[in-house]
């Protein structure tokens, strides 16, 4: 580790942080040990907290990890169990309270929702004179809205981190003080994966022909992620592209049923390679190494981590002209906006890259090389301690 310095070369004192992860694996868990990881080589000193079991990863292996209760037995709950439900939350309450005793942190940087009392939980943590901050990932329920859990939460934090000029806006739409907001650069993922493998191989382990064209949609399935949109732009493309094929990553909480269905109902079942359920991260590099082009075809976003994904492996993106994600892809330059939701503007863009190797090519390298600059590791870290240590000055001048 290196110690942080101001302006002067003058050593600063590390500053304390707790980050709370309330899962232990995926999107959310993958993004908060990488941060973790970042801020310690910068000389923060930094616990994780998160609920068991959670998922190994390498990097934790110089991270000191707290758990503070278990991970929820259902996505939603049955009625009868809700006592169980009320259980296993005071415990990570109480757990947590035990952790921050323990270790003592000037800040708690929490990574998700911990229970819909949050904004309460946080103003008991600033009471005992830590500051919380609060990192954005997603803003929206599923029904589009901010939750009133959501705006109490974002309200109470002293801090927003969010990834995208649209999601600030959306934050002060809701009527989140101005200077609580910070944006900042979506941290690069690529060093949890390891480096990509040759094409070939990844697709050969995939069972893929080896003179395919690859398109990869890689994330947890929803309805807002669009893959419907996508399955029927890849069909408008199948016949012009005669070894185009489709690569479904993720897991599909809701089901997978109905994009089976469409899948059928279109006759591009041997065109569509579909691996359902949760992808470990060792096995991550094989699909985006197989993959041509990534495609993001979301009907809501605030920003991604799969997008970091395709920097990391030199892949280019076709995206939705939609929340974060569009405007990163254009100030970057790292691949096609499409026109609008319609799986034919979607599919006019994918055919511009696929026909456009060179550009594509570029667009990829240049993905490659703002992975390791823009949204490396020390650059992010460095950006978020600076705020930290700007929040605690705010606080201490209150």
């Amino acid at each position: 580790m290196r110690p942080s310095t101001d302006s002067f070369g003058t050593a600063l004192p590390p500053v304390r942080v707790l980050i709370v992860e309330p899962d232990g694996r995926a999107g959310n868990w993958h993004y908060a040990t990488a941060l973790a990881s970042a801020l310690r080589g910068i000389g923060l000193d930094v616990v994780l907290a998160t609920l068991s079991p959670f998922e190994s990863l390498p990097i934790l292996s110089g991270l000191h990890v707290i758990r503070v209760g278990r991970r929820a037995l259902f996505r939603q709950w049955p009625v009868a169990w809700l006592p169980v439900r009320l259980a296993l939350h005071l415990d990570k309450i109480v757990r947590l309270r035990r952790a921050i005793r323990h270790f003592r942190p000037d800040v708690v940087h929490i990574h998700g929702a911990i229970g819909v009392l949050d904004g309460a939980y946080f103003r008991y943590l600033q009471a005992r004179g830590l500051a919380v901050c609060y990192t954005v990932h997603w803003l929206e329920s599923l029904n589009g809205k901010a939750s009133k859990a959501d705006i109490a939460r974002h309200r109470a934090a002293d801090a927003l981190f969010v990834h995208s000029a649209d999601g600030a806006s959306r934050l002060r739409a809701e009527g989140v003080d101005e200077r609580k907001i910070w944006k900042i650069n979506h941290l690069n993922l690529q060093h949890l994966y390891g480096p990509p493998m040759a094409p070939d191989q990844a697709r050969r382990r995939l069972g893929l022909p080896l003179d395919s064209r690859v398109l990869l949609f890689f994330g947890v399935i929803e309805p807002r992620k669009g893959l419907d949109i996508l399955i029927e732009a890849f069909t408008a493309l199948a016949g012009a592209h005669p070894r185009l094929r489709l690569v479904v990553a993720g897991a599909a909480p809701d089901g997978f049923d109905g994009y089976a269905a469409q899948i059928d109902a279109l006759g591009i079942r041997d065109r569509v390679l579909a691996h359902i359920g949760y992808v470990p991260f060792e096995e991550i590099s094989t699909y985006f190494s197989a993959a041509d082009i990534v495609v993001l075809p979301y009907r809501r976003i605030v920003q991604s981590g799969v997008l970091q994904l395709a920097y990391g492996f030199g892949r280019p993106v076709v995206v939705s002209d939609i929340g974060g994600i569009a405007a990163t892809v254009q100030e970057d330059g790292t691949g096609v906006v499409a026109g609008s939701l319609q799986a034919k503007d979607l599919a006019t863009s994918i055919d511009s890259l696929l026909r456009a190797t060179d550009r594509a090519g570029s667009m990829a390298a240049r993905g490659r090389v703002l992975s390791e600059t823009k949204y490396s590791w020390p650059a992010v870290a460095t950006e978020i301690a600076g705020a930290y240590r700007t929040i605690l000055r705010q606080r201490t001048a209150i």
